[in-house]
């Protein structure tokens, strides 16, 4: 029969203990109209022995914790998971139970009874890992097409690739789904299998536009003796809705966020996906921290508008890092006051308009010590003689001035 493996590890306190546990799991299985054995051990492997060798007239077992091999070893060598002539091995030299094997160095063990022997004892001992992983989706968008004869040619493959992607395009919009990854396998006649992957921006189900992404990729595959069958999957996909586009007013909108997602598709293909981004406000005072890199496309979160609903002008380029630079002001100027003149990249600004101070304080809640009282920015907007306008701040924790960024 079937079985299910889990890891409780953690969890038995929840249900009362590991004997609440496991009756509580076979009386839901039961309840479903299943047949149910469940056991829990310290390894995968002594549950699943348990489970199906252990169990006499009731439906639970539990294998004590670190005894799993003296508690098994009256039962069967099938137990072990073996392969069916390793056991037919076993048998005919009279070891039948898990108890008759002896405790042999591993290299003559495996010498005589093949690899499983020894690895499935120290499975059952827990001295050799045994991780359970998840079982993978179902991919529910799968096709294949198989040649009569092997194929070579980057046309042929294309064609079959768009057959293919017909045939799950419709599926996807039956469902009214979008494909965001596709998967193609090419199987060769030498066994080999050659496999592409492609993403999507935003969901999609044009056959001609998923195509193009495979196209550049097609290029680089090596046929060998030829190809014999190739197969897609689309194991990501997300909810896409028909859009009404008909309508005037809304078809330039419509197209050109269209357009742009097919501009994105092509370009992460060539460039790749994760180098793609735009910049999104992010809620926060401090330059630097105010701006973040977002996915091409999608919604952005809308900024926080401040409290007097009129944000404060910002530089059109704010550099990353502040730079700094030597401000001259005579010595009776106080320290809240904008500098006479700053000497920024070898050449004298003199100052002949400023605005400001826009004081900027530290976020506290992101330092792990509060800051001091000090800690704080003081933003002027400067203009030149020639025209030029800078953005200055004075660090008053630092005690200098810095150049964070140019207007136009």
């Amino acid at each position: 029969g079937a079985g299910l493996w889990i890891d409780a590890t953690g969890c038995a306190h929840l249900e009362g203990g590991e004997e609440a546990l496991l009756g509580a799991i076979a009386k839901h299985l039961r309840a479903a109209g299943f047949a149910a054995y469940a056991a829990i051990a310290d390894t995968p492997a002594a549950a699943w022995a348990a489970a199906r060798f252990a169990i006499g007239s009731g439906h639970t077992a539990i294998v004590p914790e670190g005894a799993a091999r003296q508690w098994l070893s009256g039962l069967p060598v099938a137990a072990l998971r073996l392969p069916p002539a390793t056991v037919a091995t076993l048998h005919r030299l009279g070891l039948r139970r898990i108890g008759d094997l002896p405790e042999l160095p591993r290299a003559p063990l495996a010498a005589r009874f093949g690899p499983h022997l020894p690895h499935r004892l120290d499975q059952i001992a827990g001295r050799a890992p045994e991780s359970i992983g998840p079982a993978p989706p179902e991919l529910h968008y799968r096709a294949r097409l198989g040649f009569a004869e092997p194929v070579g040619r980057v046309e042929d493959i294309a064609a079959a690739l768009r057959r293919l992607l017909d045939a799950l395009c419709r599926a996807l919009e039956r469902d009214r789904k979008g494909a965001r990854r596709l998967e193609l396998a090419l199987y060769r006649v030498d066994g080999e299998t050659a496999e592409i992957e492609v993403g999507t921006a935003a969901p999609a189900r044009d056959p001609i536009h998923l195509a193009r992404l495979f196209a550049e990729r097609l290029e680089t595959i090596d046929a060998g003796f030829g190809i014999e069958a190739v197969a897609l999957a689309i194991p990501q996909v997300e909810p896409l809705e028909a859009r009404q586009i008909a309508f005037a007013p809304l078809r330039g909108a419509e197209r050109g966020r269209e357009d742009l997602a097919l501009l994105v598709d092509r370009l992460g293909q060539r460039l790749g996906m994760a180098y793609l981004t735009r910049q999104a406000a992010r809620g926060s005072h401090v330059p630097e921290r105010s701006i973040t890199s977002a996915a091409p496309l999608g919604p952005l979160p809308a900024p926080k508008a401040p409290p007097d609903g009129s944000p404060p002008p910002r530089p059109l380029r704010l550099f990353a890092k502040p730079e700094s630079i030597a401000a001259l002001a005579p010595a009776d100027t106080p320290a809240e006051a904008p500098p006479a003149a700053f000497r920024w990249k070898g050449r004298l600004h003199r100052v002949a308009l400023a605005e400001g101070p826009e004081r900027i304080a530290a976020e506290w809640w992101h330092a792990a010590t509060p800051p001091p009282p000090s800690a704080f920015r003081d933003y002027w907007r400067i203009e030149d003689g020639e025209g030029r306008r800078f953005w200055l701040f004075r660090d008053a924790g630092q005690g200098g001035w810095f150049l964070h960024g140019l207007f136009a």
